[in-house]
């Protein structure tokens, strides 16, 4: 009798909770996609009574993927920076520029007290924009 393997086996531990994170925040927004239109529908019902028992679970369930998220996000730190410098990339290249470098040194013009290099590490707050 074969005995089933874990398919996460040699795994590290940090793949391992990123995965489990992942089909955790995958799970609950699946159940958040399934329950939102219900809980529309029943408003149109009239039934306050039903409307405060679906509002209620939908609620717990927004909770349960923003919670999930907020650990997802701790886990991967260096992948959020990625994306924030490929969309960077892909921002400047869309509206003219030659890259992110070119559209960091012109904001950092814009913005008092930042620097391209800080651009280029994480947005400004929108206030320093204006």
């Amino acid at each position: 009798m074969e005995t089933s393997r874990d398919p996460r086996e040699g795994w590290t531990k940090g793949e391992r909770e990123l995965f489990d994170a992942r089909a955790d925040h995958e799970a609950w927004s699946y159940a958040h996609e399934i329950l939102e239109p219900w809980v529309r529908i029943t408003r149109s019902i009239g039934s306050d009574e039903l409307t405060q028992v679906m509002e209620k679970a939908l609620g717990e369930v927004e909770d349960e993927v923003a919670r999930t998220r907020d650990v997802l996000d701790a886990l991967q730190p260096a992948r959020r920076e990625e994306n924030y410098r490929d969309v960077l990339e892909e921002l400047a290249i869309s509206r003219g520029f030659d890259g992110a470098e070119e559209m960091a040194r012109r904001a950092a013009e814009l913005a008092p007290g930042y620097t391209a290099k800080k651009i280029l590490d994480a947005p400004p707050p929108a206030s320093a924009l204006r």
